[in-house]
């Protein structure tokens, strides 16, 4: 997955309470792409209640930061195998990758087609860093990039921070459209 996702957040019946600080943060958020480092919302689960918060997209390793993570090899990397339990999500709208198109990067939108919302599949740390979790990519999207992040609908959202194994995803229904000509 490349280093970038759409977020046009618009208050949906299943999210968990807002506060002021968190809508004022997500309002710097409206210009609708989120880069690596950049304040980020996501919804986690505390005690059954799934929970609100603004942190960081990326773990800080060295000067960098690391945004995805493979779920194949989660529980084997030292950097990411503390954090496994702790889920979480990101809500978006979409995510981006680049296709080289006549020999110049083509920006593309991958979204869903008969939702707004999507959810990208996530850990985070005890800094508020979040990292999203991959999957080798599939279909259609696999010309595209050989890796993708792991997507769910609101059901799946909340099985997967109940930590709930073998949820059904919704890549394969993932559609693909260029953004810029």
């Amino acid at each position: 997955m490349c280093g970038r996702y759409q977020f046009l957040y618009e208050p949906k019946d299943e999210d968990p309470p807002i506060s002021k600080e968190m809508l004022a943060a997500i309002d710097q958020m409206r210009d609708g792409e989120v880069f690596p480092s950049q304040p980020v919302l996501y919804f986690y689960a505390r005690q059954d209640m799934i929970q609100a918060a603004i942190g960081s997209w990326g773990f800080r390793y060295q000067k960098k930061r690391v945004i995805n993570a493979r779920l194949e090899t989660l529980q084997e990397k030292k950097m990411f195998s503390p954090y496994a339990h702790y889920r979480c999500v990101l809500p978006c709208n979409g995510y981006y990758e680049w296709k080289l198109v006549d020999g110049k990067k083509q920006k593309m939108r991958i979204y869903h087609p008969s939702s707004d919302r999507i959810y990208l599949a996530a850990i985070f740390n005890e800094y508020k860093e979040v990292c999203v979790l991959t999957k080798k990519a599939a279909g259609k999207l696999a010309y595209l990039h050989d890796r993708m992040p792991i997507i769910l609908d609101s059901k799946g959202m909340q099985a997967y921070l109940h930590g709930e194994q073998g949820i059904p995803v919704l890549n394969s229904r993932l559609k693909i459209e260029q953004t810029e000509k």
